[in-house]
């Protein structure tokens, strides 16, 4: 998906951010760092980083009461994404 136009306009409003950079998800997919999947993969990496499963859990059932379920299951499905990349990466490096 290509998310900038020939001088990093963004595509979804027309400015060319400061920041702006092309970022590779856990699966590879080359995004914006300014785009929503990106928001979502730094959020499931934060919500990994919690130090228990029962912390992780709480979490995602309090974005579910606030953003409802479709989008907690789309937070997971990035979760589930980034967990097997890392996995992917220990069985490379042994």
């Amino acid at each position: 998906m290509d998310l900038f136009g020939p001088n990093l306009d963004c595509l979804a409003c027309g400015q060319v951010h400061a920041g702006a950079r092309i970022v590779a998800l856990a699966d590879g997919t080359p995004v914006s760092n300014y785009s929503e999947e990106w928001r979502r993969e730094c959020e499931a990496r934060g919500i990994l980083r919690l130090p228990s499963l029962f912390d992780r859990q709480q979490r995602l059932k309090a974005l579910e009461k606030t953003r409802g379920k479709p989008a907690v299951d789309q937070l997971r499905e990035s979760m589930t994404a980034i967990w097997n990349a890392a996995q992917a990466e220990q069985k490379q490096a042994a």
